[in-house]
This record gives structure tokens, sequence and C-alpha cells, in this order.
């Protein structure tokens, strides 16, 4: 009775993980990062203070340092450095770019992300390219908002401008989640099945 009471649980358990396993694998498996460029120092030279949003045009780029498991993840290998413009040579390995014009007031997106670990750089119209957030992982479907500061190159303090924003996320992934509930599933049987084998 009470073998079939667990294989019950069991059971129950493995659809409900099954069923958040293919919520998470219907998801797109690409993120989005998007934001505003605002001026952080030296912006008077473009009749802008700080913390306006941008009036010229500029890049956002996107490296790639990590190759994440979209349904796991996991690491699945790690990207050479390289020029943030240019396309990683390493297979999987996948570096975005976008662009903004002078009249987009500093907006910025940057789609069809893979799951990886990214650094963000941004370079605009007299202003030096500068790494705004590094670290940064994006998960399959994620959309991260993340507002930068580009400064001339005297509002640099220890190679950042005078403010780093941190990205928020939007729409979290689950996988954690269902490994997290797998691996309590687990533990679960194995203690109820040791406690039926020594009474």
């Amino acid at each position: 009775m009470q073998l079939r009471k667990l294989l019950s649980c069991l059971l129950i358990a493995v659809v409900l993980v099954s069923v958040q396993y293919a919520i998470v694998k219907g998801q797109s498996v690409t993120g989005t990062i998007s934001g505003t460029i605002l001026c952080g120092s030296g912006c008077d030279t473009v009749g802008l203070s700080f913390g306006q949003a941008i009036n010229v045009a500029g890049n956002v780029y996107a490296e790639m340092s990590e190759v994440l498991d979209p349904y796991t993840g996991y690491a699945l290998t790690m990207c050479p450095a390289g020029p943030p413009s240019q396309a990683s040579a390493m297979p999987g390995c996948m570096n975005a770019q976008t662009s903004f014009s002078a009249n987009s007031n500093g907006q910025y997106e940057l789609g069809g992300l893979a799951p990886g670990i990214y650094t963000l750089y941004v370079s605009a119209d007299g202003f030096p390219e500068i790494v705004f957030a590094s670290g940064l992982t994006v998960n399959p479907g994620q959309t991260l908002s993340i507002n930068a500061y580009v400064c001339s190159s005297s509002g640099f303090v220890n190679g950042n401008c005078s403010q780093t924003p941190t990205p928020t996320p939007e729409f979290p992934s689950g996988s954690t989640v269902i490994i997290a509930i797998g691996i309590i599933l687990a533990l679960a049987v194995i203690t109820l099945h040791k406690r039926k084998n020594h009474s």
C-alpha cells in the first residue's frame, strides 16, 4: 500500500515537472536587451546635461563570453575574446550589434540573443566606446532593460563612466525552479524509500 502511494506521488511529481519543462521548452529561445543611452559627462558639446538621453547616433554591441544550455542554464562553451563588432569564430558563440540614430532619443534594442553570458559596449558619435555591463546572463525568452551612460574621456573613473546602472529582468527564466523541484522530489523519494526499508 505504501509503495503504491509512493509511486502515485512520484508519477504526479513527474507530470508536474514535465508540464513545467514543456512550458519553458516552448518559450522563445532568444532574449532581448533594450534601454536608453544617457549622458554621463561631457555632454555640453552636444547641448545636453547629465542624465538626458543623447541626441547623437551610435552603436550597442553584445559580446558573448559563454554559451549557456537553453534548458538547464549550464555553461556549454567559453567564447574567445575579440572585437565586439565582429562575429566570433567559435561555433555557438554569437555577438550582436544594433545602431541607433541621432533622433531616436538614445533608445536601442538588441534582439535575438542566444542564451549566454554577455559583455555590453556602447559607442556614440563624439564619445569613446565604453563597457556598460559585464557578466550579464541572458536566459531563453528573457527581456532585460538596461540604460547606459556615455561620457567624455575626462568623465571616466577607473575605466567607467560616473554611473553604471544595473540590469532589471522583466521576464526571468523558470529553468532554475524546475531543477530545484526535481532535486527536492528526488530527495523525498529516496527518504521515503529508506524509511520503508528500515521498517
